[in-house]
């Protein structure tokens, strides 16, 4: 009995984690090539939507650079957990940049 709670605790644990994003490691080509920092996140796309990956990524950003160019997304040989496989990439840049950039 003991056992099958604590499997339970743990497997509600993991499903937790999985709903909100959470920054990772960029690759280095990624970071070299881009017109400004970097960042990475790692999201579920069942839990976590469109917005709220963008409002995590700007969190990450300096306060200078609350504008994202998106870089890239992956869902394969990434650094991201199991639950969440998905990883975009935003470079943060200056409000008013060049480029796609999303608010």
């Amino acid at each position: 009995m003991k056992t099958v709670l604590a499997l339970s605790a743990i497997i509600l644990f993991a499903a937790a984690c999985a709903r909100s994003p959470s920054v990772t490691d960029t690759d280095k080509w990624v970071s070299a090539n881009a017109p400004g920092p970097v960042v990475s996140v790692c999201y579920s796309a069942a839990e976590s939507t469109r917005e709220e990956v963008m409002a995590f990524a700007l969190a990450e950003c300096r306060e200078d650079l609350q504008a994202l160019i998106l870089i890239g997304e992956d869902t394969a040989l990434n650094d991201c957990p199991l639950l969440k496989r998905a990883r975009v990439t935003f470079a943060c840049v200056p409000p008013g940049s060049r480029g796609q950039v999303f608010p």
